[in-house]
């Protein structure tokens, strides 16, 4: 399959050469930094808090929101990347009873 899909960019235009571009694109992507202007580390940086602390304060806030998510429903945990005690209560939906 990525045989076929290799093989099917000698049919664009740029021919096989659009994987130079690709390959430029990619170093210059690579040598780039990237930047959290927002976040925790941003909020960090206003603080001014020192590199130890730093770290205490993102374990807390991590293990903080663990123990959240785990009394959330399943689909907040799935996009929170934590596995659920039952996979299949995140496609069913959730019901209310109300007594009269």
């Amino acid at each position: 399959m990525l045989g076929l899909a290799a093989g099917s960019t000698a049919l664009l235009p740029q021919g096989l050469s659009a994987w130079d571009g690709f390959r430029r694109n990619m170093q210059i992507h690579l040598q780039t930094d990237g930047s959290n202007f927002i976040g925790l580390q941003s909020l960090l940086d206003g603080l001014g808090l020192p590199g130890a602390l730093r770290v205490v304060v993102m374990v807390a806030v991590a293990l903080a929101g663990l123990v959240l998510a785990r009394r959330r429903d399943g689909v907040a945990q799935a996009l929170l990347g934590i596995p659920c005690s039952s996979p299949a209560s995140i496609l069913r939906p959730t019901t209310m009873s109300s007594s009269s």
